[in-house]
């Protein structure tokens, strides 16, 4: 009977186990059919997933497609309309001086700004654009064509640049991206030689000097003893070739002219007497002199072989006490008997050579005039910070006697010149300060660089926008054109661009 006890008691031992390890099993089913419930939730949505990141992916691709597959236009973000500008014949806007200076060293006057705002004006010069290429909508009513509707024939682009051109003109040029240079800070200048085989850049406190062909660098101009100049530094601001292509002249903060034997690589000559820093200079045709613009208000002209004592060409002393007359830029006419500045006070004045004589001012522009250069005709462009370009006649000046200009302006409203000059053209497209203008060889073209990080093509003869060309990630400083039809952009981004420019 024992045995039987045991036997019963072994068996419903293990009846117990099993239903124990049933339960377990069922445990362990129902744990697997969680986790796998879990998985195929996790699965779809890792799919809802996947499926969103591909259509994402496509759409990223498809941009990229509509930007490097010429078949597509590309489109240049939310504001991407064409600015075909807008060109207004003779008088238009009131004068309303201002006083406006990107300068550090202003001359002290009740109506200057602030040293803090005048630092301020200077830094939005260099302010940074968008990291993308965009351009801002058109400023002016009725331009409204956007860049999608622009024939494909009339778009040319790279990866770094875009350039289009104005489909209601005949298109006569085109654009070729050949060099890019880097610099260690914002470009300030760029300048061809007379014959177009050379470049130079101003960037910080160096000059480079490149071979146009090969894109090879040549000369990098330091003076390394700058540091011990009375006012301790050396950013140049402006170079220029002599037109024999054997000197190189720099101007700076430190208010001293440098011209540097090229082939030596070593300092010919120091021109001092500017009293602030020099914004500008120029070779005369000749060679025999250059001629420099400083924010002391003073225009001189130095004949720089000779014994070095400058004339000095001077703006009435009671504009000067009542604006900021500093000279951002001058330009000389192409005979070498005028000399015109454009000033902080948004004037352009004129002087005649030979005399020294305040001879002409020219009133239009509502913005410090940033960048003046002489048609080959003798007519006269001026770039702006009130975002125009204007073409002045000023013939008048050529074909007659005209008597100096005595005491201070009294032209508030006016358009044109004291002495008759006209302003023949107010080229508008720009949406930012026009900070340099080129005129082509040929006269044919005028060439304007902007803050809005753009460089625009205007035809002289028509009066019209011819395309547009966007390089550059930041302001555009300074532009220049070669006999050989490049155009050189130097920028805020640090680098300078050579494009060939073909008809």
């Amino acid at each position: 009977m024992s045995e039987i006890t045991d036997i019963r008691r072994l068996t419903h031992s293990l009846g117990v186990t099993a239903t124990s390890q049933a339960h377990e099993l069922q445990t362990i089913r129902e744990t697997l059919y969680d986790l796998e419930a879990h998985h195929s939730q996790m699965y779809q949505k890792y799919e809802e997933q996947m499926h969103k990141l591909g259509s994402e992916l496509h759409e990223a691709k498809q941009k990229i497609q509509r930007i490097l597959n010429p078949h597509y236009p590309p489109r240049l973000g939310p504001t991407s309309a064409l600015s075909l500008g807008h060109v207004t014949p003779g008088p238009r806007h009131p004068f309303h001086p201002k006083s406006q200076s990107i300068s550090n060293r202003a001359p002290p006057s009740p109506q200057a700004p602030p040293p803090q705002q005048q630092q301020r004006q200077q830094q939005t010069m260099y302010q940074l654009a968008p990291q993308s290429l965009q351009l801002a909508a058109p400023p002016q009513p009725g331009s409204d064509l956007r860049l999608e509707n622009v024939p494909v024939q009339r778009v040319m682009h790279d990866r770094a640049w875009i350039a289009f051109c104005n489909p209601h003109v005949p298109r006569v040029l085109d654009v070729d991206l050949l060099h890019t240079f880097s610099h260690e800070s914002a470009v300030c200048c760029v300048r061809f030689s007379a014959d177009g085989r050379y470049l130079a850049t101003a960037s910080n406190h160096s000059a480079q000097i490149y071979h146009v062909h090969s894109g090879q660098k040549t000369h990098d101009l330091v003076d390394e003893r700058a540091s011990s100049y009375k006012m301790g530094s050396l950013s140049i601001r402006s170079l220029c070739f002599s037109p024999d292509g054997k000197y190189l002249a720099t101007a700076a903060e430190d208010a001293c002219i440098r011209i540097w034997d090229i082939t030596k690589s070593q300092i010919r000559a120091f021109l001092e007497g500017h009293r602030q820093e020099i914004y500008t200079l120029k070779f005369s045709s000749d060679g025999e002199s250059i001629v420099s613009g400083s924010g002391d208000s003073t225009v001189r002209i130095w004949p720089w072989e000779g014994d070095g004592r400058a004339t000095v060409l001077s703006i009435d002393e009671v504009e000067v006490e009542i604006a900021n007359t500093g000279v951002i830029s001058v330009a000389i006419s192409p005979d070498d008997r005028f000399v015109a500045a454009g000033s902080f006070d948004n004037v352009v004045r004129i002087w005649e050579v030979a005399t020294g004589n305040l001879i002409e001012r020219l009133h239009g522009h509502q913005g410090s005039v940033y960048s003046v250069v002489f048609m080959p005709d003798g007519k006269l462009v001026s770039g702006s910070r009130d975002k125009t370009v204007k073409l002045w006649d000023i013939a008048a000046l050529y074909h007659k006697h005209v008597p100096p200009l005595a005491g201070p302006s009294n032209a508030r409203g006016m358009e044109g010149g004291e002495h008759g000059s006209t302003c023949l053209m107010d080229y508008k497209g720009h949406n930012d300060s026009v900070l340099s203008v080129a005129v082509s060889h040929d006269g044919q073209c005028i060439v304007s660089g902007s803050k809005d990080c753009v460089v625009q093509f205007w035809d002289v003869g028509r009066g019209s926008l011819q395309f547009t060309l966007q390089g550059h990630q930041n302001s555009v400083l300074s532009i220049d054109l070669s006999p050989t039809g490049k155009l050189a952009t130097g920028s805020g981004d640090t680098r300078v661009r050579v494009w060939h420019l073909g008809h």
